[in-house]
């Protein structure tokens, strides 16, 4: 660091191809430490509750299929989405949304296959930008941990 370069200063950020240093040891365990932590204090009592166990588990499969579909290109896996409605059979609700979210998947995938293929947009970008976006959306969605939230995000009345 120059002399006249103040202790805040932003630190430069590395080259492309640059090697990054290593991470010690004793900084990855405190990092994984405070995780557990994190997840031991706030998830896991909010997921003593049914509905938020019930959310979660079908956003884990949701985010599972958009990585797969959106995210790489690939197609559906047979059966996939039937066996997302079995887990949510008990609930007519779950299982006409679980059906919406199939259909506008089917629906994004398949316009983004074909925005890719005419070259009106970049294929690694435009991936990594709808997941993005799908995973935000998912998340808040979801609304883990927060009471008097049902799933579409809005308040319980």
């Amino acid at each position: 660091m120059a002399e006249d370069e103040p202790k805040d200063a932003p630190k430069p950020v590395a080259k492309p191809g640059a090697k990054t240093p290593e991470i010690p040891d004793e900084l990855k365990e405190r990092v994984i430490r405070m995780a557990k932590q994190q997840i031991a204090g706030q998830m896991l009592p909010a997921l003593k509750d049914p509905r938020n166990l019930m959310r979660t588990m079908v956003a884990i499969k949701v985010l599972g299929i958009v990585e797969r579909e959106i995210g790489k290109g690939e197609g559906p896996l047979p059966g996939e989405w039937a066996k997302l409605k079995d887990l949510v059979a008990k609930s007519p609700e779950a299982v006409d949304m679980v059906g919406k979210l199939e259909d506008a998947m089917g629906t994004y995938a398949a316009d983004l296959d074909r925005k890719i293929k005419a070259g009106e947009v970049d294929e690694t970008q435009a991936r990594e930008s709808a997941l993005k976006v799908i995973r935000m959306t998912l998340l808040k969605k979801i609304q883990i941990g927060r009471s008097g939230v049902v799933p579409d995000g809005t308040a319980e009345k």
